[in-house]
């Protein structure tokens, strides 16, 4: 059995736990739009009811758009001639 760890934060700060809970859900879409196994294993050993967020399709999806964009944006900065890395907040936007 799954050892879980309690999570006990405010109101403000579960909102950090959207995008985390968005991927997870996500990697079990057929075909994902991100597939990030890692957010689906560290949801599984958090003790937190993630059940309102169940009907937020439209979250899950901007959360993953976010991210695949996020990641399309880094890639596309690192590409040789492009001038370096570009790295950025991400966290509400």
């Amino acid at each position: 059995m799954t050892m879980r760890t309690p999570v006990q934060l405010g109101p403000v700060q579960e909102t950090l736990l959207v995008p985390l809970w968005a991927r997870a859900r996500e990697a079990d879409e057929n075909p994902p739009l991100l597939n990030d196994p890692k957010s689906r294993e560290i949801l599984e050993h958090l003790a937190y009811d993630f059940s309102p967020l169940d009907a937020a399709r439209a979250s899950q999806l901007g959360c993953c758009v976010r991210g695949a964009m996020g990641g399309v944006v880094t890639s596309d900065m690192s590409a040789p001639g492009r001038g370096g890395l570009c790295l950025r907040d991400r966290g509400c936007a």
